[in-house]
């Protein structure tokens, strides 16, 4: 997982990026990145109910999107803010699928 210090937690600081960020298409979600404000890599992740009406189901789309982004966060260039909004093709995709995705994207930011 990442740690506390690696998340978007609060509500405006996800507000601000997807104000400001720049979109990236992923198979599995959309990325809003936008630069650091605190010279860190931080992650935040959006899953609504038109994902999945199942809170269980969007909190394990959350789960894996966050250990895919851990695993992965190393190959992003700049410390950077990321918010990562799933699609609902994310529920049925493998962890190694979201990783892949993941890294492709981070790929394209670079």
């Amino acid at each position: 997982m990442l740690s506390h210090q690696q998340r978007l937690a609060k509500e405006q600081d996800i507000r601000y990026v997807l104000g400001r960020g720049n979109i990236v298409p992923g198979k599995f979600f959309l990325l809003r990145n936008t630069a650091s404000r605190d010279n860190m890599f931080r992650a935040g992740f959006v899953v609504s109910k038109k994902v999945s009406p199942r809170a269980v189901v969007r909190n394990l789309v959350k789960r894996r999107m966050r250990e895919a982004v851990r695993a992965t966060h190393h190959t992003a260039q700049k410390p950077s803010w990321c918010v990562f909004i799933a699609k609902r093709s994310a529920v049925h995709a493998s962890f190694s699928d979201l990783r892949n995705d993941i890294g492709a994207v981070f790929k394209k930011l670079s």
